[in-house]
């Protein structure tokens, strides 16, 4: 009987561990563009200094219609506060000495589009113990490095790490688009309901004055029907409450059934 118990334990420990060991990365919000200054060039923004306080950063992939493609020489050079910073997709190259001396920097996120990470980066970022980059590994391979460097050979970086989901330049453009088209199309639907509500309003009209004739027949003959229609009904699945709270009582369980092992 133990020996079953302890081979349930044992699977059911073995699928737990494996789904809270999977790494992710944590990210924050996305930094208001507010917090940067930049300059806008024919391909796109350029961030050339971080305004803000956040320890957590998240910069923004568009700002004020346009791609940001590049973190600037010093752009965050020598700031204390920056815990963790995530760069997005679009970004091709991270300047000379952008994140130079920012010792309290412990985390990184690497958009796959960056080709380039140029000299002194992270000079200096003796804090940074974990690198996470959105492509596999002979992406990052790829990447062009320059020197005083080093401390990006020390990390075995965390590959195919997901990033805060944001809107791009294009699908701006698109949202855009299709929002005047829904409003077109709401114009038609409301114009189409109203010419179907005119319609159906005269035929109701001609119905009606035949049902309180066949009404006055039927009270007449006694034959009028009282039944009533039957409600179906729906069925849903359990919420994501139940299914969380069931989890909990599983690995309750598992507790118990280890302990009762020991024992």
């Amino acid at each position: 009987m133990k020996s079953t118990f302890k081979k349930i334990a044992s699977s059911l420990g073995a699928v737990l561990f494996a789904v809270m060991s999977v790494p992710f990365a944590v990210s924050a919000d996305v930094s208001p563009a507010e917090d940067f200054s930049y300059d806008t060039t024919d391909g796109g923004v350029v961030i050339t200094r971080y305004l803000g306080e956040d320890e957590d950063i998240v910069v923004p992939a568009v700002i004020d219609g346009n791609a940001v493609v590049e973190i600037g020489e010093r752009a965050f050079e020598s700031n204390p506060d920056i815990v963790s910073l995530e760069i997005p997709e679009g970004v091709v190259k991270i300047g000379y000495h952008a994140f130079t001396s920012d010792r309290g920097l412990e985390t990184i996120t690497i958009a796959s589009s960056v080709t380039e990470i140029e000299e002194g980066v992270f000079h200096e970022c003796t804090g940074l113990t974990t690198v996470y980059y959105a492509g596999d590994e002979s992406q990052w391979d790829a990447v062009t490095v320059g020197e005083n460097n080093e401390i990006l050979s020390e990390i075995t970086p965390i590959f195919n790490a997901e990033l805060t989901e944001q809107e791009s330049a294009e699908s701006g453009e698109d949202d855009s688009s299709s929002e005047e088209e829904s409003v077109s199309s709401e114009e038609e639907s409301v114009s189409s309901e109203e010419s179907v509500s005119s319609e159906e309003a005269v035929s109701s009209e001609e119905t009606s004055s035949v049902a309180e004739t066949s009404s006055v027949a039927a009270a007449t003959t006694g034959t009028v029907s009282s039944e009533a229609p039957v409600e179906i009904p729906q069925q849903t699945g359990p919420s994501k409450p139940v299914i969380v709270f069931g989890i909990l009582i599983g690995v309750a369980v598992i507790d118990i059934i280890i302990s009762y092992i020991k024992k």
